[in-house]
C-alpha cells in the first residue's frame, strides 16, 4: 500500500504541462517521498495526492521543478478536482507504485465530456496513452488527453473490478461514450465510422498517404493488432522529393489524424555559433515531445543537420548527427512519438540515420502525374468560383512538371487575373457577387507560374504538336514503338519481366527535325522534358559534366513521366573523345537506377555520320532511329501546311516542293518562313507569297548552305 508522505500547499500547473498528469515538487521534495526527481521517462515516478479531510485521492507523475519553494506541489487542475481540493489547500502526497498498488482492469467506460465528437474518438487510442501514461484512476475521475492544440476530457464511469483504484493494460476492454449525448460506445481498437478525413485536403498524394497510414496510423488505431502480429511501429520516416510536392502538409495532417503534438524543427534555424546551443536546442524539443505524447516531430531540410560525416569537415554537423543518433534511440513506445524528416537531397545524409530503428522507412513524395495534378487543382480552387469553361482536366495535361506549391500559386495568378479584368470594369456590388475566373485567367496565370522543378534547368521546347508535324511519318512511328508505348504499358512489361530499353539514339541531318520532334512527342505524351545540350557539358571543373547528368536525371525521376534528351552530342565527338566515353558511361550509371515504375526515357540526338562508330555502336544504345532525307510527298505536305493560304497562284505548292527536293524539313520550313516574312513586310495588312519571295529565300537558303556547311546545325 502507499507510504505516508509529505504535506504540501497545492496550485495549479503550468499550462504548457497540460494533459500530462504532473504533481510538480521541488528537488529536495522528492527524496523525502522515497523517490528520485528528474525527467527520465523511461523510469517514471507516481504520486498519489490525498486530500486530508475525506481521504479523496487523485493520482499523479512526479516530476520536478527548480522553480518551486520547498512546500509547494503543482499540479493539474483535474488531479485536484479528483482529489477534491482547491488551490491553496494542503495535499498530502505519497509514493504510488501502479504495478503493485493498482489493480489492472479488465474493462473500463469512459464518457467524453469535451473535446472532439465521440465519431472522432478511438477506444484503441485511448487505451494505448493511458497504458503507456501509467495512470491511475477510480470511478469518478477525470483526466485530459492531449488531442492537437486541444485536449480530450474524460470521465470515469464504471471499471471492473470496482471501487479499487486501477490502471489500464492492453488487455482492457475500453468503451467510449458521449456523455452530452446517446451512447456511442466504440468497444474496439478500429477506425471510426465517422472520422474526419484529414487528407481530404492534400491531393495528388494518394500513394504516399496510404503508406504513411499504414507506418503511422495503423499502430496508433490497432496496437493490438499489430503488436500480436510482431509489427513494431515506424519510429522515424524520410519523406523525400522536389520542393512544393506537400512533405510538411502530409507530416501536419499525420499529426492531426491521430490527435497528436506537432513540434517543427526547420534545419537551418538549429544552427548556432555557440558550442553546443545546436544539440540542446535538438534535445529540448525531443524532451517536450516525449513529455506531450503523442507527438509527431517533423524535421524540415534534415539534410541540413544531418549530413554524411564523411562529406563534411565542420565539428557542428558531427556532433549534429551524433546527437540525433542519440535522441533516435532513445525513443520508446508503441509510436507515440514519431519522427518525421523532409529532404529534397536524401543521398546527402548520413547513412546511420537511414537504417531501421531509426529512421525506418522512406517514403517518395515525387511531383504528380496529371490524375494528380487535376486532383490539386481541385482542392485549391475548391474556394474559387470557377466559369462554366474551366477544364481542369486540360489544366492538368497543361501543367506538366507543376508540384502542388505551383499549382495553388497557379490558382492564386489566375484568381487575380481576374480581379485585375474585373478592376477595369465599373464594379457594383452585383457584378462583384458574379464574379468568376475563366479560362483566360488561367492562360494568363500560365504565362506567369513556372515550374519550381525547372527553374534552374533549360525550359521545355516551344514547336508544333505532333499531330502537325509533317514529312517524319517513318520516324514518328518509330518513336511511338520504342518510347511511347513501353511507357503507356510500362507495368505489364514489369509484370513480364521484360528489361526496361536502353537510350535511343536520333540521327538525322542538321536542320531534319531531331529535337522538334522529340518535343511534340513529349507533348503528346503529357511528360516532362529535359533537354540538357550535349554542348553545355564541357566545363573546365573535374566532375561538372557528371554532376549535370545526375541532376538531370534526379529531376527525371522526381517529374515522371519524362524524357531526358541530350542534344547534339556529335558536338563534343571532336573534342576529348575520353569526355564523350565518361559522359554515356555516366548515362548508363543513372539509366541502371531507372525501373518501369520511373516513367523516364533517354533520347540522344546527333547529326548523321557525326559520331565515332565506337560512340554509335556503344551499349548504352538499345535502339537507333535515322531521320533519312524527306520524300517529295512530304516537302509537298510541309509547304501545302505553311504557305498554301498565302499564294498568289504564280508559283504552285508542287513547284516549290520541287525546288526543294534534298532539303531537310527544317530547311523547307525555314524557306517557306523567310517567303512569308517578306510577304509580310511588303504587305502587312494582307501578305501575299509571291515568286519574287520565293526565289529570294531560295537564294538565302543556297547562300547559307553553300558557305557553311558545318555551322548551320541548330535543330529544330
Amino acid at each position: 500500500m502507499a507510504e505516508p508522505g509529505v504535506v504540501l500547499t497545492a496550485v495549479p500547473e503550468e499550462p504548457r504541462h497540460r494533459g500530462m498528469h504532473l504533481a510538480v515538487v521541488a528537488a529536495d521534495v522528492a527524496p523525502r517521498l522515497g523517490v528520485s526527481g528528474g525527467h527520465d521517462d523511461r523510469a517514471p515516478r507516481y504520486v498519489r495526492l490525498v486530500n486530508p479531510a475525506t481521504g479523496a485521492a487523485g493520482y499523479a507523475r512526479l516530476h520536478t521543478g527548480e522553480h518551486l519553494a520547498p512546500g509547494i506541489v503543482a499540479v493539474q487542475g483535474y488531479i485536484l478536482d479528483n482529489a477534491g481540493i482547491t488551490a491553496g489547500e494542503s495535499v498530502r502526497v505519497e509514493r504510488w507504485d501502479p504495478e503493485r498498488d493498482a489493480r489492472p482492469a479488465t474493462e473500463v467506460t469512459l464518457a467524453r465530456v469535451a473535446g472532439l465528437p465521440a465519431g472522432r474518438v478511438q477506444a484503441g487510442g485511448v487505451r494505448v496513452r493511458l497504458t503507456d501514461s501509467g495512470l491511475t484512476f477510480v470511478p469518478g475521475h477525470r483526466f485530459s488527453l492531449p488531442a492537437g492544440g486541444a485536449d480530450l476530457t474524460f470521465e470515469v464511469i464504471a471499471a471492473d473490478p470496482p471501487d479499487v483504484p486501477v490502471r489500464c493494460t492492453p488487455e482492457t476492454v475500453l468503451t467510449l461514450q458521449d456523455a452530452t449525448g446517446p451512447d456511442t460506445a466504440d468497444r474496439t481498437t478500429g477506425r471510426p465510422e465517422a472520422a474526419e478525413d484529414v487528407f481530404a485536403d492534400i491531393g495528388g498524394l494518394d500513394a504516399a498517404i496510404r503508406r504513411i497510414t499504414e507506418l503511422v496510423i495503423w499502430p496508433a488505431e490497432q496496437p493490438e493488432l499489430f503488436a500480436r502480429l510482431g509489427i513494431g511501429a515506424a519510429r522515424g520516416i524520410i519523406l523525400h522529393g522536389p520542393p512544393g510536392t506537400g512533405k510538411t502538409l502530409l507530416a501536419r495532417a499525420v499529426a492531426k489524424r491521430m490527435g497528436a503534438h506537432f513540434f517543427l524543427i526547420n534545419g537551418p534555424e538549429v544552427m548556432s555559433k555557440f558550442y553546443g546551443e545546436a544539440e540542446r536546442r535538438l534535445r529540448e524539443v525531443f524532451a517536450e515531445a516525449a513529455e506531450k505524447q503523442p507527438s509527431v516531430v517533423f524535421i524540415d531540410e534534415l539534410d541540413s543537420i544531418a549530413p554524411s560525416r564523411d562529406r563534411v569537415s565542420g565539428d557542428l554537423e558531427v556532433r549534429l548527427v551524433s546527437q540525433l543518433l542519440t535522441l533516435l534511440d532513445g525513443l520508446h513506445g508503441r509510436g507515440q512519438v514519431v519522427v518525421i524528416g523532409a529532404t529534397n537531397r536524401p543521398a546527402a545524409i548520413d547513412p546511420a540515420l537511414r537504417r531501421p530503428g531509426r529512421f525506418d522507412h522512406e517514403v517518395e513524395i515525387a511531383a504528380p502525374d496529371q490524375a494528380g495534378r487535376r486532383d490539386i487543382l481541385r482542392v485549391h480552387s475548391r474556394g474559387t468560383p470557377l466559369a462554366v469553361g474551366v477544364d481542369l482536366d486540360d489544366l492538368a495535361e497543361r501543367t506538366v512538371g507543376f508540384v502542388g506549391a505551383d499549382l495553388a500559386s497557379l490558382v492564386q495568378e489566375a484568381a487575380f487575373a481576374a480581379a485585375r479584368r474585373l478592376m477595369r470594369t465599373s464594379l457594383d456590388p452585383a457584378s462583384v457577387s458574379r464574379a468568376e475566373v475563366g479560362p483566360d485567367d488561367f492562360a494568363e496565370g500560365l504565362r506567369t507560374v513556372q515550374p519550381s522543378a525547372f527553374r534552374e534547368l533549360r525550359p521545355a521546347l516551344s514547336g508544333p504538336d505532333w499531330d502537325d508535324l509533317t514529312g517524319l511519318e517513318a520516324a514518328k512511328q518509330a518513336l511511338l514503338q520504342l518510347v511511347d508505348w513501353p511507357l503507356t504499358r510500362r507495368e505489364r512489361l514489369a509484370g513480364l519481366g521484360v528489361a526496361r530499353p536502353g537510350a535511343l539514339l536520333l540521327t538525322g541531318p542538321p536542320l531534319g527535325g531531331k529535337t522538334c520532334l522529340v518535343g511534340a512527342l513529349a507533348r503528346r505524351m503529357s511528360a516532362t522534358l529535359l533537354r540538357l545540350p550535349a554542348i553545355e557539358l564541357l566545363s573546365p571543373w573535374a566532375g561538372e559534366a557528371e554532376r549535370m547528368i545526375r541532376d538531370t536525371f534526379v529531376k527525371a525521376r522526381q517529374t515522371s513521366p519524362s524524357i531526358v534528351l541530350i542534344d547534339d552530342l556529335d558536338r563534343l565527338t571532336a573534342g576529348d573523345p575520353d569526355l564523350v566515353r565518361r559522359l554515356l558511361a555516366q548515362v548508363d550509371n543513372e539509366m541502371t537506377q531507372l525501373t518501369y515504375a520511373t516513367a523516364a526515357s533517354v533520347i540522344v540526338t546527333a547529326r548523321t555520320g557525326g559520331l565515332p562508330p565506337a560512340v554509335r555502336h556503344d551499349p548504352l544504345f538499345s535502339d537507333v532511329v535515322e531521320l533519312g532525307p524527306p520524300s517529295s510527298t512530304e516537302i509537298r505536305t510541309v509547304v501545302q501546311r505553311r504557305l498554301a493560304p498565302y499564294l498568289d497562284g504564280e508559283v504552285t505548292a508542287d513547284e516549290l516542293a520541287a525546288e526543294l527536293r534534298d532539303r531537310s524539313i527544317g530547311e523547307a520550313l525555314r524557306v517557306c518562313d523567310d517567303a512569308l516574312t517578306g510577304a509580310l513586310w511588303d504587305e502587312p495588312d494582307h501578305p501575299v507569297v509571291r515568286k519574287q519571295h520565293l526565289i529570294t529565300a531560295l537564294d538565302r537558303a543556297t547562300h547559307t548552305r553553300t558557305t557553311s556547311p558545318e555551322e548551320d546545325e541548330l535543330s529544330v
